[in-house]
């Protein structure tokens, strides 16, 4: 795992990122009405606008990050899986190499695991419309989760989640298969 920090365009600039505009609205509707000269103001602007968007920016990248980070990584690895031509487990029951499922999981070793189900469409030119079922096994080979999806559209190229969900440490993810059902 790579420990450098990855950016994303929506930690810099996000709708979070208009709270920096109403700042900027104060702080001009302050210094007008404190009567201040035109530098001080212009100084004062310029303080607010920097420090309210640094402030903004790492408030927001705080809350953000982990999220894109997984959803960045679980696309990795399905584009990975794809690639091989398989999904994570062997005994894969889908047939279409195309349409791919894969489930991941994060956390730290000690803590409940956060449990993600991606579904692509690898396809050049036509969409997938219908229901997957994903089962997914622990470590010992017990199903942790059997899960039926309808109504499940994905356009040629789609790469979307389709489930997240929290399991305990001990009932950690370990192997999954899948099946497409078109419509």
């Amino acid at each position: 795992m790579s420990s450098i920090m990855e950016f994303y365009p929506e930690m810099f600039l996000s709708k979070w990122h208009l709270l920096v505009v109403f700042i900027i609205v104060i702080t001009i509707i302050g210094v007008k009405i404190g009567g201040y000269d035109k530098e001080i103001m212009k100084r004062y602007i310029w303080k607010s606008l920097i420090f309210s968007y640094i402030a903004v920016t790492v408030i927001v990248t705080f809350f953000t990050y982990d999220t894109k980070h997984m959803d960045s990584q679980m696309i990795a690895w399905m584009d990975d899986a794809h690639e091989e031509g398989k999904g994570e487990d062997p005994g894969l029951l889908e047939l279409d190499k195309d349409l791919v499922v894969y489930v991941g999981s994060f956390g730290d070793e000690e803590e409940d695991k956060t449990v993600k189900v991606y579904a692509g469409n690898y396809r050049d030119d036509k969409s997938f419309h219908g229901s997957v079922t994903v089962f997914i096994f622990g470590e010992t080979g017990d199903v942790l989760k059997e899960e039926s999806y309808e109504d499940i559209t994905l356009e040629a190229g789609d790469k979307v989640e389709i489930d997240t969900f929290e399991v305990e440490d001990e009932k950690k993810p370990d192997k999954f298969n899948y099946l497409f059902q078109e419509e």
